[in-house]
Order: structure tokens, then sequence, then C-alpha cells
């Protein structure tokens, strides 16, 4: 299940998870960018986001290939 695309994906989600959450556009609060990454709760969220786009990209990828190699 771990392999490099895989990897590369998860590390996407993950970054684009993380400065997207960490974007203070509709914060009430007068918060920094930097502030914001370093926020625990943007952190976490990003990985688990991540974790589970790669899990979900894995399983539909297996599906995709098995539905080919039955029409063949």
């Amino acid at each position: 299940m771990l392999n490099r695309n895989t990897l590369v994906l998860f590390i996407a989600l993950s970054i684009g998870l993380w400065l997207g959450a960490s974007l203070p556009l509709f914060s009430d609060t007068e918060t920094t960018f930097t502030a914001e990454l370093l926020k625990i709760n943007n952190i976490i969220g990003a990985l688990i986001g991540g974790a589970v786009g790669s899990i979900a990209s894995y399983y539909f990828n297996k599906r995709k290939n098995k539905s080919d190699s039955d029409a063949n």
C-alpha cells in the first residue's frame, strides 16, 4: 500500500490542507499566517486529511484496476 505515488499524494494533500487551513481569511481573531501555521489542530487536521485522502485514492485505484482486469 505504501508506494511512491501514495506517499507523494499523502505529502501533497497534507501540505495543501495545512496551508489552506492556516489561512486566516475567515477568522475573527487578528492572527498572523505563521501563528496559524503553528497551531496544533491545523497540523493534525492536515495529517489526518492526507492519510484519509491517500487511503481513499489507493482503494479507488485498486478497484479501478480490478474492474479493468475483469473487463479483459
